[in-house]
């Protein structure tokens, strides 16, 4: 899920955070190596979470796709909410 950076906040803990070859950050559980966010200079105000690190993530339903075009083939799509 993305979400806008100035509504983004991590209540407990602190996070490892990584450099990728694409110039991105990405942050994981420094216990358990869960992913929990992806941060990309060319979309500094925006962070995307992984939505299954979240305590409830069944109360964040997918309501579209989100870079679609960059699935593997035998990924289905969410159906178009409106």
């Amino acid at each position: 899920m993305i979400v806008d950076r100035v509504n983004f906040v991590i209540e407990k803990g602190e996070p490892r955070r990584f450099r990728t070859d694409t110039e991105a950050w990405r942050t994981f559980c420094p216990t358990c190596g869960t992913s929990i966010t992806y941060e990309s200079d060319r979309r500094a105000d925006q962070v995307d979470l992984t939505t299954g690190s979240l305590d409830t993530p069944g109360d964040f339903a997918p309501q579209s796709d989100t870079y679609a075009d960059e699935k593997v083939e035998w990924v289905g799509l969410v159906e178009r909410l409106s």
